[in-house]
């Protein structure tokens, strides 16, 4: 840490460099300015888009990048003991995602701003992935020269997936991994809108176990609770990647097919109901179950349906007079 004072003050200000949990460099980046007068004499006027299709321009740079002081937070990131060590590790695992980030940093800084952050991922000295929070200040004395800048790198791999699972334990259903009726139903109206935006047909399908409420009275609500899930993955392996599926609620799910006009809404669901009546679901050693599905069907812009409420409704109904009329079976209803 370049501060040329032996006071009190610079022996606070080293304790602090010195213990901050998040990686501190000072570098010496004025190899960007060189960068930046070749790059003009070339006459380049999007650095950016030139960089993206030269990027060996920028590992070329980033060779000639001069860390000037490290603390530990720093080489402990990347698993170095000294500043030694650190430097014959930097820059060994660039990443294109790396390039990508000095690409972004370098277009900052030599626009004039004096602050640069990103979130990015990177792979680690242990060859593992990391999340990353990187905030570059330059100093104002050296904005033109860029020979001194300070980054700090902060590790937020664990909060991020700390994020990650808390988002997705809101829209997940804690028992068969599927979107739950929240979830879904927010997919519906988003999907919905961009049908009716485009004029594109949907369709979507409701479906019931049949007879689910005599199993859980018959085995207990662990088996019933098996027996969705597996029906759960069993019905998505029947999807295509594009569809999207739920659990609407009990042993109800709801699925979008995008892109699907009437007859093709139709087709997949017979597979469906066929597939599911062919399956023994094995939910212990000693209990395996064969079943059926009730299936209701709707699609857009048949239906005119002008709400998501109302075209759910028209499969809820469907679904009903699937059952009525004797369950295993597909029925549709477009108004």
């Amino acid at each position: 840490m370049a501060i040329k004072n032996n006071n009190k003050e610079y022996e606070r200000l080293r304790l602090i460099f010195e213990n901050s949990p998040i990686g501190i460099w000072e570098e010496d980046v004025s190899c960007f300015a060189k960068l930046l007068e070749q790059l003009k004499k070339q006459e380049v006027i999007n650095y950016r888009k030139y960089l993206l299709k030269n990027s060996q321009l920028v590992e070329c740079a980033f060779k000639g990048i001069k860390v000037l002081d490290v603390n530990k937070a720093a080489l402990n990131l990347y698993g170095a003991k000294t500043k030694k060590e650190l430097l014959q590790r930097f820059g060994k695992t660039l990443t294109k995602n790396d390039i990508l980030v000095l690409i972004d940093e370098f277009v900052a800084l030599t626009s004039g701003d004096k602050i640069f952050e990103k979130e990015f991922k990177t792979q680690g000295a242990d060859r593992k992935r990391y999340e990353l929070w990187l905030r570059v200040a330059v100093l104002d004395e050296d904005e033109e020269a860029l020979s001194r800048i300070i980054v700090t790198i902060e590790d937020i791999t664990r909060r991020k997936k700390k994020e990650n699972y808390l988002k997705r334990v809101a829209r997940e259903d804690s028992l068969t991994g599927l979107l739950n009726h929240k979830s879904i139903t927010n997919r519906f109206d988003e999907e919905f809108s961009r049908c009716r935006r485009y004029n594109e047909p949907m369709a979507c399908l409701m479906i019931d176990i049949d007879y689910f409420k005599p199993i859980n009275d018959n085995f207990g609500h662990q088996i019933g609770d098996k027996m969705l899930k597996q029906v759960a993955i069993f019905l998505k392996k029947l999807l295509r990647t594009t569809d999207l599926i739920g659990r609407y609620g009990g042993d109800e799910f709801l699925v979008i097919l995008g892109g699907t006009e009437k007859e093709g809404a139709h087709v997949a669901a017979e597979r469906i109901r066929e597939s599911v009546f062919g399956k023994k679901f094995k939910l212990t050693p000693k209990v395996i179950i064969s079943n059926t599905l009730s299936i209701g069907v709707t699609s857009y812009p048949i239906n005119k349906a002008k709400t998501t409420k109302d075209f759910i409704h028209l499969a809820d109904k469907a679904l009903y007079q699937a059952k009525a009329d004797g369950r295993n079976c597909v029925r549709a209803l477009q108004e």
